[in-house]
């Protein structure tokens, strides 16, 4: 089962579709400094995950590389 690292914490997700960001709406809330309220998206797709930005405002970063999907 796929998962996320927050920090030290992982955060394992079963969905096809994962929101993040500091609303409790999201499926995972995250908290900080420059976290919009529905930040990022990460959706399975034909074995792949894919995360992308919600708004060209917000930045996201994977392994430290800032990414534009």
């Amino acid at each position: 089962m796929p998962y996320l690292m927050y920090g030290a914490e992982q955060l394992w997700f079963n969905q096809s579709q994962i929101l993040l960001g500091s609303s409790e709406i999201c499926t995972f809330t995250v908290r900080g400094e420059g976290v919009s309220a529905t930040h990022a998206m990460i959706e399975e797709n034909n074995g792949a995950f894919w995360v992308s930005t919600i708004n060209r405002l917000t930045e996201v970063s994977v392994n430290g590389k800032s990414i534009k999907r």
